[in-house]
Formats: structure tokens, C-alpha cells, sequence
């Protein structure tokens, strides 16, 4: 058998479920698109914090110190790239605070549950399966909660330029002419020295180009010598871009929308709600059946087991719904974009170079940094190479930034997954990079013909 036929059969299965979702709704032959919304309901309120509940908080020993290496590893990978799109698109490019979230939003937003946790277990095995759930930590408490602040700062500040343009309309500059005019009128050369200096104000304000205020004035320090003469260093420019980029605002009205809607998100209750009951070890000690029959929990709590039952009912139906519903999410885009590759080929290649090149190859230096090794580092590369989840375009239609960008590394980025895991496997093992010990083979069982 091909060494990765369990990888192949993984995502084809996920391929044909999506494809089984895009033909449901596609001329309203099974569903409607607002039917289509029970379904997204049922996963994010339901199913997933059930997956995320049962893999955090009752299969999940967070004692284990690889166990926080995995997290700060993906924390570490998500707050340089942060930093890179801020240098980027901020300083370089000139971009919007909400152009630098959307990019950081589509190269890191991982499907890390969603995908992670079917390939895994078909790439490593069931017993690195959760791993998935365990690299969702930090999308969920930390890039999560910055990404809708950072969002909300851009609003706020697209609200202030259009606001700020009426008032500039209304009081433009009085000519040069009339100005001088008045002034000869009231008083000779008194009125010729004012009116010269009123043109040479007036001059020098048109010398300086025309920047809305975005920013708060106190967070970015007037020019002075060679930068108000125009003479500015490069170091001065990106200083000042990246200050510009960095300027924090949001009315008191954004900061309880945004708190309404991080409290009213059931996946962070359910990491909330995961790691009580793993840091407490009532998870993994009482409600945790374990392996059976291999190895069973001594101290399973059998009266307790509905609990487990209950959430692993749920758990199991995530995949499947999840890619069912993510499925009618490629009509949905295409309706509000019909060019799946809306970037263009060239910027496409680009990002798809970022995604599925540079963000795993960052990841491996991350696995070095914080001491991750063997398995548990290979899951967290064959992680980071996984496509942006499609809940990237939603959020940028939210906001109304970055749709091209997210349309195109969702549609490249699941398009490519199989390649680009059997790609990182086969560099990782030609390598020896993070190699995992060989699974003891069992005897292959007798096969017995069927009679009919």
C-alpha cells in the first residue's frame, strides 16, 4: 500500500463532502442559502465546542511541557508574521491598519481544528490527532481577540476620514488675491508686510501634502531638521509609516460590540470552559475513558460517562458538518466574487509562496526556538502548512477589506493541501528533520473470501 494512501483517502473524502455542499445550494437544488445558515449555527454553537471541550479539556494533559511548547510555538509563529505584514503593508507598501490585519488574517488564520485534526491522525496517527484542537489555543485567545480590535481600529479610522472630509470642504483657503486685497485696504505697508506673510503661510501649507488624520496627533511626533525640509533619512520615513500604521483608537461603542462579541463566542467558551477542566485534571483523570482496550483510565469516573458521551456525540459530527457547510462557502464567495484567483496569477503565487513555504518553514524555526522536537514538532509544520479556514472571507466581508486576498488563499490553499503535506513530509523525512519512530507493524490478519 502507498504510504500516504490514508492522507489520499482523508482528502478526498473532505473534498467530496465540500462538493456535496457547493451542489446543494448551487440553483437551490437542495438548499437555499439561507438554509444553509442552520448549519453554520448548529457547527460554531455546537458541535465545535464540543470538539474543542472534549480534546482540550478531557484528552489533553496540559502539564506536559511539549504540550505548552506546541501552543507557544504557533504564538510565536503568529506574532512574527504580525510583525512582517506591519512592516510590509504598513511601512513599506503604505497599507491600512485593516489591509495589515486581513493579509495577517489569511496567511495565519489556520483551519487548525476544522482540517487539522482528520490529517493528523491519517499523517501521524489517532494519538496526535488532538494536536489540532491543542494549535487552536492561541487563534482563539490571542489572534482572535487582536484581529477584531485591530479591525475595529481601522473602522474607526475610515469613519474619521470620511467624516473629516465635509469639514475640509467647507472652509477651503481664501485665495492669495484677496487676501492681499484686504489687507492693502486697511493700511499701507502694514498691510502689504501681513499679506506677505499670510502667502507665505499659505504657500507653505500647499509645499505639504494633504494627510487625513487617521492617527491620534499625539502619536506621531512633528517633523523636524532634515524631515520637515523634505530631506527625511529612509529610517525617518519607515518610522513614521509604522507609527502611522500603529495609531490605536475605537469609540466607546466599538469596544462593547467587540466585547459583546468575543463573550458571545461559544468556541472560547469552550477553550475557557477546556482548560478548567484539564488544569484541574478532573478532565483527563475522571471523565476520560481512555484507549480502550489497550489502555483504559483506572480512575475513569463510569458514573460520569454521559458526559463523555455526550461530547464525543457532538464531536463527531464537526467534520462532517463542517466541511459540508464550508462547501456552499466557495458559491457564496464566488457570488461576491466571481474570479476565484481575484488577486491576479502573479500576486496569487505570491501569497501561495507565503502560505505554503515561508509560514512551515517559519514554524520549523519557531519548533527550535521553544525546544519542540519528534512528533509533536512535525504536527505543528504539517499544521502550518494547512489552507486559511474560509471564516477568513467572512470576516473580511464583515469589514470590507482583504476579500480578494482571502477568496484567493482559500480557494488556492484547499486546493493544494495534499500536495503540500506529502511536499513537507517528504522534505522533513529526506532531511531527517523531526523524524518520528517507526509504528510497530502487526501481523497483516488472514484474508477470508466472501461467500455470497
Amino acid at each position: 500500500m502507498w504510504e500516504f494512501q490514508d492522507v489520499l483517502n482523508q482528502d478526498l473524502a473532505i473534498l467530496l463532502v465540500m462538493a456535496a455542499g457547493a451542489l446543494s445550494v448551487w440553483r437551490t437544488l437542495v438548499f437555499r442559502q439561507d438554509d444553509m445558515r442552520i448549519f453554520n449555527v448548529f457547527l460554531f454553537k455546537f458541535t465545535l465546542p464540543a470538539s474543542v471541550i472534549l480534546g482540550l479539556g478531557l484528552k489533553t494533559d496540559l502539564y506536559k511541557a511539549d504540550i505548552w511548547r506546541f501552543v507557544g510555538a504557533f504564538l510565536m509563529m503568529r506574532g512574527i508574521m504580525l510583525a512582517a505584514c506591519a512592516l510590509v503593508f504598513g511601512g513599506l507598501l503604505r497599507r491600512s491598519l485593516g489591509e495589515v490585519t486581513a493579509n495577517w488574517l489569511s496567511t495565519t488564520w489556520i483551519s487548525t481544528v476544522i482540517l487539522g485534526t482528520p490529517l493528523l491522525r491519517a499523517l501521524l496517527g489517532p494519538q496526535y490527532a488532538n494536536l489540532g484542537v491543542v494549535a487552536g489555543i492561541s487563534s482563539f485567545i490571542f489572534q482572535l481577540p487582536l484581529m477584531l480590535i485591530l479591525f475595529e481600529v481601522h473602522t474607526w479610522r475610515q469613519q474619521t476620514i470620511h467624516g473629516a472630509l465635509p469639514e475640509q470642504q467647507q472652509a477651503p483657503p481664501q485665495p492669495q488675491g484677496q487676501d492681499s486685497a484686504a489687507e492693502r485696504r486697511r493700511g499701507g505697508d502694514d498691510g502689504s508686510q501681513r499679506a506677505g506673510d499670510g502667502s507665505k503661510r499659505l504657500a507653505a501649507a500647499k509645499q505639504q501634502p494633504t494627510v487625513l488624520s487617521v492617527v491620534d496627533a499625539s502619536s506621531v511626533p512633528p517633523p523636524r531638521g532634515a524631515a520637515a525640509a523634505g530631506r527625511s533619512s529612509l529610517g525617518d520615513m519607515m518610522r513614521q509609516r509604522l507609527l502611522g500604521c500603529m495609531g490605536w483608537h475605537m469609540t466607546r461603542k466599538q469596544g462593547q460590540r467587540l466585547g459583546l462579541r468575543l463573550v458571545m463566542n461559544h468556541v472560547l467558551w469552550g477553550v475557557g470552559l477546556g482548560l478548567v477542566l484539564s488544569l484541574s485534571t478532573l478532565g483527563p483523570r475522571y471523565l476520560n475513558p481512555g484507549t480502550l482496550p489497550a489502555q483504559p483510565n483506572c480512575t475513569y469516573a463510569v458514573g460520569a460517562g454521559f458526559i463523555f458521551l455526550l461530547l464525543e456525540y457532538f464531536a463527531r459530527c464537526t467534520e462532517p458538518v463542517a466541511f459540508f457547510a464550508t462547501g456552499k462557502q466557495p458559491v457564496r464567495m464566488w457570488m461576491v466574487r466571481p474570479r476565484p484567483i481575484a488577486t491576479g496569477w502573479l500576486r496569487a503565487a505570491a501569497y501561495m509562496a507565503v502560505k505554503l513555504v515561508l509560514v512551515p518553514a517559519l514554524m520549523v524555526g519557531c519548533c527550535f526556538a521553544v525546544g519542540l522536537e519528534g512528533a509533536n514538532a512535525r504536527a505543528a509544520v504539517l499544521v502550518a502548512t494547512l489552507p486559511v479556514s474560509a471564516a477568513a472571507f467572512a470576516l473580511s466581508k464583515t469589514y470590507s477589506v482583504g476579500e480578494d486576498v482571502a477568496v484567493t488563499n482559500v480557494f488556492l490553499g484547499n486546493l493544494l493541501v495534499l500536495p503540500t503535506t506529502i511536499a513537507w513530509l517528504e522534505f522533513m523525512d529526506g532531511i531527517g528533520l523531526f523524524m518520528v519512530a517507526p509504528k510497530a507493524t502487526a501481523p497483516a490478519p488472514t484474508c477470508v473470501a466472501w461467500d455470497a
